[in-house]
C-alpha cells in the first residue's frame, strides 16, 4: 500500500487528530440529496492513494456524510488512559484467531456498464476504469461478466434463440460480446443440482476445468433462497463433488437471513461464500433510481460489506460499474444507482458516496487478507466494526458510526490500547503495524 490518499477539506474531526500528507483532492458538487458527489472530467479527476502504518502509529481514514472522502489522520497507538472514565464502546481484537481467507472486489462489466464507458472519450473512459481497478483507485481484482443478456442489457437475446436445438447447433456469441461483452438463469435446486451433477460437471470434467483449476459457484441468488438452493445440491455428493462455493445477492437480506451464510459455514466448511450483486434505486415504489449524493445508500452498501464478511463471506462484488443519468439503459426499465453515474452531455461523471464507501474496504483488505476475531462492548450501538490482518502483517479495523452524533471507541489489540474518534455518519478505516 502506498503512502497518500485523498484530501477533500482541510477539516479536523478532532483537535487531536492531525491530517496527513495532502493528495488530490476531490472536486465536490452538491445535488442536495444529503452529501456531496466528487466530480470527474477529462481534465481533473481526484486519487485515492494507499498508505502505510508507521511501527508505533495509527492511520485513520474516514468518508462521511458532510463531505470528507478518504480523510486521513494519524492516531498515538499507545495512549496513556488513566484516570479516564470508560469510553462508550470497547472494541477488542484477537490477532491469534484467523478466520476466511479474503478473496476480494469487483464489479459487474453489464452491456450498460459497457455501453456507458465505451460513450465516454478515451482519456475519461482509462480514468473510469483505473478509478475501479488502478493502484490510484479502489484497487478491485475481480470483475463479474454475465453470459447472455440481463435487464441491463437494450435487448433481450441469448446465446441460442431457435427453440428445441438442443444439439445448440444454432449458438453463437452475439455482437454486445463482440463490441464490448458485458444472466441469472432462474432455476429451482433440483433444476441446479441436476444440471451441474449431469450436464455441467461432466463437461467441466471432460474440458480438464476441475475445481482446482476453475470455482464453480452455485445460487447466485438472494439469501432466502439458501435452503432449497444450497443443500439441495450440496447435499448430493455427485453435485457437491463439482462445487466450490455460494454465490449470493444482497436483495431481501435481514439480520435473520445473516444467519443462513453461518449455516453455510458450518455444515459445507469447505465452501466459499461470495457475495455478486448490490445496488440500490430498485424498489420504484419506495425510491428513486438514482440519487446523486446520497449518504444513506453508502451507508447501506458498508453495513452490508461488513455484515457479510462478519459471516464468512469472502468477497464482494457489486452490480453495475457505471450508469447513466437515468440508471440505465434498461430494457425492461429497471433502472438503478451506482457508485459511478455518467453525464454524458456535459462529458464527466460523479463518483458517488457509495463509491468510497466500498473503498474503506476494497482499498485496503488485499486479497490474501485474513478476518480476524473482533467484538464490540455494546453489541446494540449505532456502531459496527470489522477486523482483518494483511498479508503485510497490517491490522485493518473498518467501524462505521451510523449516529449523528460522534463516537469515541477504545480499541484493545494485544498490549496497544488507544482511542479512536469517529466523526458522526461515517465510514472508518485504521490500519497499523501488527
Amino acid at each position: 500500500m502506498k503512502s497518500e490518499v485523498v484530501l477533500i477539506f482541510a477539516v479536523c474531526i478532532a483537535s487531536h487528530l492531525v491530517p496527513w500528507v495532502e493528495a488530490k483532492a476531490c472536486k465536490p458538487r452538491d445535488f442536495g440529496r444529503g452529501s456531496i458527489v466528487c466530480v470527474c472530467d477529462e481534465h481533473y479527476c481526484d486519487d485515492i492513494e494507499g498508505m502505510e502504518g508507521e511501527s508505533g502509529r495509527s492511520v485513520l481514514v474516514t468518508s462521511n456524510k458532510a463531505g470528507l472522502r478518504f480523510e486521513r489522520f494519524s492516531l498515538a497507538l499507545d495512549e496513556d488512559h488513566s484516570g479516564e472514565g470508560p469510553p462508550p464502546t470497547t472494541v477488542a481484537i484477537d490477532r491469534s484467531k484467523k478466520l476466511q481467507k479474503v478473496l476480494g472486489f469487483g464489479a459487474a462489466f453489464s452491456d450498460s456498464t459497457s455501453i456507458n464507458i465505451k460513450k465516454l472519450p478515451d482519456k475519461l473512459r482509462l480514468r473510469l476504469l483505473r478509478d475501479y481497478f488502478g493502484q490510484d483507485g479502489l484497487e478491485y481484482n475481480m470483475g463479474r461478466v454475465p453470459l447472455g443478456a440481463t435487464d441491463f442489457s437494450v435487448r433481450k437475446y441469448t446465446y441460442n434463440d431457435v427453440d428445441n436445438d438442443e444439439e445448440m447447433v444454432n449458438m453463437q456469441l452475439a455482437e454486445e460480446d463482440l463490441d464490448f461483452k458485458t444472466c441469472s438463469v432462474a432455476m429451482r435446486g433440483v433444476d441446479q443440482r441436476d444440471f451441474v451433477k449431469l450436464d455441467l460437471g461432466p463437461e467441466l470434467k471432460k474440458a480438464g476445468l476441475t475445481p482446482d483449476k476453475l470455482k464453480l459457484f452455485i445460487l447466485d441468488d438472494n439469501l432466502p433462497y439458501i435452503p432449497e438452493v444450497v443443500d439441495t445440491i450440496l447435499q448430493d455428493t455427485e453435485a457437491a463433488k463439482y462445487v466450490s462455493g455460494v454465490a449470493t445477492h444482497w436483495y431481501e437480506t435481514s439480520d435473520e437471513s445473516w444467519q443462513l451464510l453461518d449455516g453455510i459455514h458450518e455444515n459445507y466448511p469447505d465452501q466459499e461464500i461470495v457475495s455478486t450483486e448490490a445496488c440500490n434505486g430498485y424498489l420504484k415504489l419506495y425510491e428513486e433510481a438514482v440519487t446523486l449524493g446520497n449518504w444513506t445508500r453508502a451507508e447501506r452498501y458498508a453495513v452490508d460489506i461488513l455484515q457479510s464478511f462478519k459471516h464468512w463471506n469472502t468477497a464482494w462484488i457489486d452490480w453495475n460499474l457505471a450508469l447513466d443519468m437515468e440508471g440505465g439503459p434498461n430494457w425492461v426499465n429497471n433502472t438503478v444507482d451506482a457508485p459511478i453515474i455518467i453525464n454524458h452531455e456535459e462529458g464527466e461523471y460523479y463518483k458517488n458516496p457509495m463509491f468510497y464507501a466500498i473503498g474503506q474496504f476494497s482499498k485496503f483488505v488485499p486479497p490474501g487478507s485474513v478476518r480476524i476475531e473482533s467484538s464490540e462492548s455494546k453489541s446494540k450501538s449505532s456502531l459496527m466494526q470489522v477486523a482483518f490482518e494483511t498479508p503485510e502483517k497490517e491490522v485493518v479495523l473498518v467501524v462505521i458510526n451510523r449516529s449523528e452524533n460522534e463516537k469515541v471507541i477504545r480499541v484493545k489489540e494485544g498490549s496497544r490500547d488507544f482511542s479512536i474518534h469517529l466523526s458522526p455518519e461515517s465510514i472508518n478505516t485504521a490500519i497499523w503495524k501488527a
